[in-house]
């Protein structure tokens, strides 16, 4: 039997540890005089490797082991956050997330392949655990970031506490991750499983048939690729802009940490939803949460009440949460169809490269003008409306068998 309980430790301790980092990333940089468009670049900070890493690494990924993927990525990732402990110099700053990146490479498509390695696994209640295990990361880093600036009121003690989790998540790594024996319809277990456990025989039936919905779906990759898109855009402007404006505000900095820690919650329950979700609404659905995310996304630009910032934040993590449930749950597909992990690098890589581009961009325009950065980014969540409303209709189909027994 598989343990899945480090898996969602892992899970956890890393999103917690880049949530407290990413948000106070841009107060600390603004209120050390730094402009607006060099802050983009510092947040862009692991993304500016973690764009490229997952698919460089991905060869050498599949010639070593799960767990050995994940300790080499742990190691890396932690050590070059120790850099915190001695200085916060841009320049330096910057050298070490972008070394973490490039670690991180290694991190998350192993873990979210020891999920598809095994056609036995329950894959669609082990994805459910696996997104509330990070979102649950990311909800504890901000309530952590609050407490911690609250009690404190110094931002650098984000950077000291930080890379403490790493090394616990380090240590899980070692001692309790158990690599997943790598079994799928092809493979000589699953035949003689078929063959010799006749006790187990419904079993057997019931993933064959899961085998047979897979040939039956189709979608082209550029879906769950637009769905992605349409999870980072939104997460990764406001990650970056949000903490500004509040700044601008003159909010306190504990307040952002609170204000983001409800659109994560949000998205935490969607997300849920969306694990569980039945397949033939993956091509009706995605399309709507985009239309919300643009009448929702200039609001943002106006507003200047604190109160009205959760609420809007409660709409958006309800968007992103389905976005991004669905695009995780159709490249693990992915990955059973073909029985390889490259569609989680490719996902990591989109991740990647919307989290990198975002901030840098949205900094240089900030720079002109704040509000203006939520209009243009309004702009391109119509265009990609349109695309997955042309897509949803012409080129996706979901109509599987009516258990829907994919997990």
């Amino acid at each position: 039997h598989w343990r899945f309980w480090p898996v969602f430790i892992l899970a956890f301790f890393y999103p917690m540890n880049n949530g407290m980092i990413n948000l106070v990333v841009p107060i600390y940089y603004l209120q050390e005089g730094l402009y607006e468009g060099a802050i983009g670049v510092l947040s862009a900070g692991t993304t500016l490797a973690y764009t490229f890493s997952p698919i460089l690494l991905n060869k050498f990924s599949q010639k070593i082991k799960r767990k050995t993927s994940i300790i080499i990525s742990l190691t890396g990732v932690f050590l070059s956050e120790l850099v915190f402990y001695f200085t916060l110099n841009p320049i330096l700053f910057i050298i070490s997330r972008t070394v973490e990146g490039i670690f991180m490479g290694l991190y998350w498509p192993n873990l979210q392949s020891s999920i598809s390695d095994n056609i036995f696994h329950e894959h669609r209640k082990l994805t459910a655990k696996y997104n509330i295990s990070w979102n649950l990361g990311i909800l504890g880093g901000f309530l952590l970031g609050a407490l911690l600036l609250f009690v404190f009121e110094l931002l650098e003690i984000i950077f000291y506490i930080a890379p403490i989790l790493l090394l616990i998540n380090l240590i899980i790594a070692i001692g309790a991750f158990q690599e997943p024996k790598k079994i799928n319809i092809h493979s000589k277990e699953f035949q003689e499983y078929i063959k010799k456990k006749k006790l187990n025989l419904i079993k057997a039936v019931k993933i064959k048939e899961e085998k047979e919905d897979f040939t039956k779906m189709s979608f082209p990759l550029i879906f769950p690729v637009l769905l992605v898109i349409g999870y980072c855009l939104p997460r990764a402007s406001i990650n970056f802009l949000y903490p500004i404006k509040s700044e601008l505000l003159n909010f306190e900095p504990y307040t952002v940490y609170i204000a983001i820690f409800f659109l994560a919650l949000s998205q935490m329950i969607s997300m849920i939803f969306a694990s569980l979700m039945k397949l033939r609404r993956f091509n009706r659905i995605p399309p709507i949460m985009v239309g919300i995310l643009v009448l929702i996304f200039p609001i943002i630009g106006i507003n200047q009440e604190f109160l009205a910032f959760i609420i809007l934040f409660l709409i958006i993590g309800s968007c992103t949460g389905i976005l991004y449930g669905v695009s995780l749950r159709l490249f693990l597909i992915l990955n059973m169809k073909e029985n390889k992990s490259k569609y989680s690098a490719i996902l990591e890589s989109i991740l990647g490269v919307v989290f990198l581009i975002t901030p840098i961009v949205s900094g240089v325009i900030a720079a002109i003008n704040l509000n203006s950065t939520f209009y243009i980014l309004t702009s391109i969540l119509v265009i990609l409306f349109f695309a997955l409303l042309i897509l949803s209709f012409k080129k996706v189909n979901f109509e599987v068998s009516e258990k829907e027994n994919i997990d």
